[in-house]
């Protein structure tokens, strides 16, 4: 659901009232940080969000009350374009490096809709596949493979376009114009990959040496270390920094580890190691890719439709990411998340899809 500034004032107003606020409380507050608001065009806002799932209404008549709706305020809407506004110098941050309460902003991610919805497509995503021939199946597999390869290296700042990488990963000829780091970068993802859909019992019951292995197989010749990182990392955009010693990385990856076993449904799981692995930053390069590795390696080991992000946006990407880093919140990459799973169960697997385009 897209949420309005004014719509993101409220909010912000009912964050700041534990007991829940009166139409009027609302106004009054409203009136001191943005303009003149009308009653009705307040009351037309918060029926929409009551709608939405942001607010709850109790009371009747002029008892009405307002509460905002989260028992986990990582799950709060955040508007990207008015936070990223701000120089990430002067953003707050809920801590400034890594804390493990970053792992409580997992509780209760998804609601019963959104679980609903991701396993009725995903039933739908498994009925297509037992019912393809292995020749489909095949070429599915070749074009999910090009696409989220090309995309996670996008991400990344790959230059190289679709139709190079089909090019690159079917016939292994690097495009020109490109340097051979971009295009070893795009084998990575294919070599790893492969090694996911060949392996995924290994992906069952989750170990840190399995995410170091994916991680190594990911940077495979591109002068990176192996093993977890020997020395501090920045991060551009944000004022966060990841822990430096190795002994707390060792922790907190174990810590993570953990966290995902313990998780009962896999999308969940998928959605703890694509921020977990980039907010730890355990490795010394190659940490956002790993985590998409990873989340893709635990949709599979499930029986779960993998993502490509072949629609998502770069940038927005990056952004919700951040917004992690800084504030421990959840709220703008799930919906990242479940659109992306919505566009692969669709998407792929499929008798009859075009070809890469």
């Amino acid at each position: 659901m897209s949420i309005t500034r004014r719509q993101q004032a409220i909010l912000d107003v009912l964050h700041r009232t534990s007991d829940g606020a009166a139409t009027r409380d609302i106004l009054l507050a409203l009136a001191q940080s943005t303009d003149r608001i009308s009653r009705v065009t307040v009351i037309r806002d918060l029926g929409v969000l009551v709608a939405g799932g942001f607010v709850r209404r109790t009371g009747k008549g002029r008892n009405v009350r307002y509460r905002e709706k989260l028992a986990n305020t990582s799950l709060r809407h955040v508007d990207p374009e008015a936070y990223f506004s701000v120089d990430d110098a002067e953003r707050p941050l809920v801590h400034p490096t890594y804390h493990s309460s970053a792992l409580d902003a997992f509780s209760g991610a998804f609601t019963k809709k959104e679980r609903e919805q991701i396993t009725a497509l995903n039933d739908a995503y498994r009925r297509r596949l037992r019912a393809l021939p292995l020749a489909i199946i095949r070429k599915e597999t070749e074009r999910f493979t090009t696409e989220f390869s090309w995309k996670s290296s996008r991400i990344e700042g790959n230059t190289y376009s679709l139709l190079d990488t089909e090019m690159l990963l079917k016939e292994q000829k690097e495009a020109q114009g490109h340097t051979h780091q971009e295009a070893q970068m795009i084998l990575n993802h294919k070599t790893a990959l492969d090694f996911i859909f060949s392996h995924p019992g290994d992906y069952s019951s989750l170990k840190r040496r399995t995410i170091e292995q994916l991680h190594a197989l990911i940077m495979k010749e591109l002068g990176v270390a192996k093993g977890l990182r020997g020395a501090p990392v920045g991060i551009l955009g944000t004022s966060y920094r990841p822990m430096g010693l190795r002994s707390q990385l060792h922790e907190a990856l174990g810590e993570t580890v953990m966290r995902i076993n313990a998780e009962p449904w896999v999308p969940a799981k998928a959605l703890i190691a694509l921020l977990m692995i980039a907010y730890i930053q355990p490795f010394e390069d190659g940490n956002k890719r790993t985590a998409r590795l990873l989340g893709n390696a635990l949709l599979i080991a499930g029986r779960f439709c993998p993502l490509s992000f072949r629609s998502i946006d770069e940038k927005e990407y990056k952004k919700a990411v951040i917004l992690f880093y800084e504030q421990h919140n959840i709220a703008y990459f799930k919906n990242l998340f479940l659109e992306q799973f919505v566009y692969a169960a669709r998407q792929y697997f499929q008798a009859g899809n075009p070809a890469i385009s």
